[in-house]
C-alpha cells in the first residue's frame, strides 16, 4: 500500500485534499467556490467546485480559460500533462468527463 500525507481543507464546500506543501487552487468562476479533486490525481476536474466532475466544469474551464493560464496554480488543471494550461486542456478534460459520463473510466 502506499501512504500519501496529505492536507485537508473543507471551507462549507467540498473537502479538498492537496499534498503537503501544495495549496489547492482557489476559485477560478468567480463563485467563491474552489475547484475540487473528485479522484485525488492531483488535477482539479471539479473546476466550479460544486462537488460534481460534469460537463459543467468543462464549460467552466472553456469560459475561464484565459484567467487559468496565468495562474501559479495552473498546473492544477493541465489536463493533457504537457506543463502548461491552454485550450488543449479543456479539450482533454471534456475526454474524461465524457469517458466518466460514459462509465468506462
Amino acid at each position: 500500500a502506499n501512504e500519501v500525507r496529505a492536507n485537508v481543507t473543507s471551507f462549507g464546500g467540498p473537502t479538498v485534499l492537496a499534498p503537503l506543501g501544495y495549496a489547492p487552487p482557489g476559485d477560478v468562476t468567480g463563485d467563491g467556490e474552489s475547484p475540487g479533486d473528485p479522484d485525488a490525481d492531483g488535477l482539479y476536474e471539479d473546476v466550479n467546485g460544486d462537488g460534481t466532475f460534469d460537463v459543467v466544469d468543462v464549460q467552466a474551464a472553456f469560459a475561464n480559460r484565459r484567467s487559468i493560464e496565468p495562474r501559479d496554480d495552473g498546473p492544477a488543471f493541465d489536463f493533457d500533462e504537457d506543463g502548461n494550461f491552454d485550450i488543449v486542456d479543456v479539450q482533454a478534460l471534456f475526454v474524461e468527463e465524457r469517458t466518466v459520463d460514459a462509465g468506462t473510466s
